[in-house]
């Protein structure tokens, strides 16, 4: 389904770029490495996939309004598999929150071995917090960049808490 929504966005007047999610294998997490939380670790883990599965949307909407209209008369005319594919877009704000919150939850419950290690590779995530408040005035190509590092970011991540 998610082909058929990318064929139809493509033909679309203001998608400048669409592209599904990489490939990404991904391992057993030994959740021996968190001291607590642990349904909490798990739901942070999940949402951490999901980023890593989302594919990539860029359109030229200079604001959030246009670009709801817009989204709606899609959703009308193509039904809920679109709504779904909008809100999985690895470029929207509210995504990228959830990432950055859950590795920041992650980071706070971590005990396993090499603490500072997986805090740095946390921080490569977290301190784009503060990215997230310029975010909007960012450039198309400079927002898909900064979510690919993130991807693979998160990805490494991920790997770290890999059981051996």
């Amino acid at each position: 389904m998610a082909s058929n929504i990318e064929d139809i966005l493509k033909k679309e007047l203001h998608i400048i770029h669409v592209e599904g999610a990489e490939s990404w294998v991904f391992q057993e997490i030994d959740f021996s490495y968190f001291k607590e939380e642990l349904r909490f670790v798990e739901r942070a883990i999940l949402n951490v996939q999901s980023f890593l599965c989302a594919p990539y949307v860029v359109d030229d909407f200079k604001d959030h309004a246009q670009r709801r209209v817009w989204q709606t008369q899609m959703r009308e005319k193509y039904g809920l598999p679109m709504r779904e594919y909008f809100l999985q877009n690895s470029l929207r704000l509210n995504v990228l929150s959830g990432l950055v919150s859950s590795i920041n939850l992650l980071n706070a419950v971590y005990t396993g071995p090499n603490v500072s290690e997986f805090s740095g590779k946390a921080s490569e995530i977290t301190n784009f917090a503060e990215v997230l408040r310029e975010y909007d005035s960012l450039s198309n190509e400079d927002k898909y960049g900064l979510v690919k590092l993130l991807k693979i970011n998160s990805y490494s991540i991920l790997n770290f808490l890999k059981k051996n």
